[in-house]
């Protein structure tokens, strides 16, 4: 995985509550007031929360399934989006083993009037691999791509004819964990809907991975 190097960031002690809406879908975060940016460089890497590798231990939970597409834009875009969004070093996805190397629990988190629940790191942790020992980690759960086509225009009389047109749905929670203080930094839920092009289906889904960590990070003190 290529390494990508971080533009210069000037950051301080963050305390506050960052919430962003859009037309096209929505992106819910809260950052923790307890988070000292001072304390490290901003490097992220990423870890996807999948079945393979946590299903027995949480046989209830909804994991992200994905197909060979979606896999194979989000190993190509996702670390290079991050990098564009923040201007932080991002040095790729972690080892699987993490799983096993490390705690993991079904945790609730708070969202202004509501709660989200994920795959997140017991209280403690640092998650590392034998290639990265990032500052930061992007956690994805409960990831799902969904094309779908819905009847727009119309009307009750003659010359407004509907039309068909097709969508992608992107939805996930996700964490931003702190190596440093071994707890969560931030936390969210993004839903977004972008248009789904059946010829280019990897533009369609890079344009939308694109715009979710655009959404993402620029919630975040990092952007």
């Amino acid at each position: 995985m290529p390494l990508y190097q971080r533009a210069p960031l000037f950051a301080v002690l963050i305390a506050s509550v960052l919430l962003l809406f859009s037309c096209a879908g929505k992106n819910q975060l809260y950052f923790s007031q307890e988070i000292d940016l001072s304390a490290g460089d901003p490097v992220f890497s990423i870890l996807i929360a999948e079945a393979d590798a946590l299903q027995s231990d949480f046989p209830d939970h909804v994991f992200s399934s994905l197909n060979h597409i979606e896999r194979r834009v989000l190993n190509e875009r996702l670390p290079l989006y991050i990098q564009q969004a923040a201007g932080v070093e991002v040095t790729g996805f972690l080892d699987e083993r993490v799983f096993q190397d490390n705690e993991f629990d079904l945790r609730t988190f708070d969202v202004r009037n509501r709660s989200i629940e994920m795959i997140s790191p017991v209280s403690g942790t640092k998650l590392t691999d034998e290639t990265s020992d990032s500052r930061f980690v992007l956690i994805l759960d409960l990831l799902s791509f969904e094309p779908f086509a819905v009847e727009v225009g119309g009307g009750t009389y003659a010359g407004h004819e509907s039309r068909v047109e097709h969508r992608l749905k992107l939805e996930m929670n996700y964490l931003i964990w702190d190596n440093v203080s071994g707890e969560a930094a931030g936390w969210g839920n993004l839903d977004i809907t972008n248009q789904f092009d059946a010829m280019d289906q990897d533009g369609s889904y890079a344009a939308i991975l694109q715009e979710a960590l655009g959404k993402i990070m620029m919630s975040t003190p990092f952007s």
